[in-house]
């Protein structure tokens, strides 16, 4: 990096994860605290793919979801992402919000933080969201229909 910090990526996994589903929010994102990072991408499986069945809303790196009447089933992802490259950074701006969507890579536990004399300056994680370092991104289908 121009400024010389430096960061130790610990992994929560030992192999690659693999999320598949419909993407219910996409967006760019930028903080010169973790420059690595490039999106947040809502990937949906089961009722949370509906927009009839359940409400989502992302909001400052957190999401959110409302249904009314029986709980909903499925899964939601939301997925922070550390691109491996510039290719796969591309391939990730090609995502659109109802796209269906596979993307894979090593899930990220803790980002620790040193300043350009190697000082601890601290760490960041994820609350129960998904931070990964994406090797790869296929679109499956674009505006996909939802379930």
């Amino acid at each position: 990096m121009p400024d010389s910090r430096t960061w130790n990526v610990t992994y929560e996994y030992s192999t690659d994860t693999t999320f598949t589903g419909v993407v219910r929010h996409v967006s760019l994102w930028y903080d010169s605290g973790a420059p690595f990072m490039s999106h947040d991408i809502l990937v949906t499986t089961g009722d949370f793919a509906s927009q009839e069945a359940v409400d989502t809303t992302v909001f400052a790196h957190k999401f959110f979801y409302h249904w009314d009447g029986v709980p909903p089933s499925g899964s939601i992802n939301l997925l922070h992402i550390v691109p491996l490259n510039t290719e796969i950074f591309e391939q990730l701006t090609q995502i659109s919000k109802w796209n269906h969507v596979t993307i894979s890579g090593r899930e990220i536990l803790k980002i620790d933080l040193f300043d350009n004399d190697g000082s601890y300056l601290g760490f960041m994680t994820d609350m129960g969201c998904n931070t990964i370092l994406v090797k790869s991104v296929t679109i499956n289908a674009e505006g996909t229909p939802i379930p």
